[in-house]
């Protein structure tokens, strides 16, 4: 099966990975700590992710967790899988997020 791997070190990149991997299951790789501040992502229909940091680190990627909305977020699609490998997901306020960004 044929795979795509994306090395990204900020939000942006990381949202363009997640934005362009289309069908093709794909791995995406932090090489430093991410935070998403306002800007959630969703993982659309179809998709296969796999979020993991470069070998030898464990890397943060920061949510906001804010009010019902969650706008900073992930929201993956029922038909889509998000895979964590040597990930540290930290949810955070608004105030925290700021502070990390």
């Amino acid at each position: 099966m044929r795979q795509n791997t994306i090395s990204v070190s900020t939000r942006t990149e990381l949202l363009d990975a997640v934005v362009n991997t289309g069908v093709t299951p794909t791995i995406v790789q932090l090489t430093a700590q991410i935070g998403l501040g306002g800007a959630g992502f969703d993982i659309g229909s179809g998709r296969t992710l796999k979020f993991t940091s470069t070998p030898g680190n464990r890397f943060p990627l920061d949510v906001q967790a804010a009010g019902p909305i969650f706008p900073g977020g992930i929201r993956i699609d029922a038909a889509s899988s998000l895979y964590l490998e040597n990930i540290v997901l930290r949810a955070a306020t608004a105030a925290a997020m700021a502070a990390r960004c």
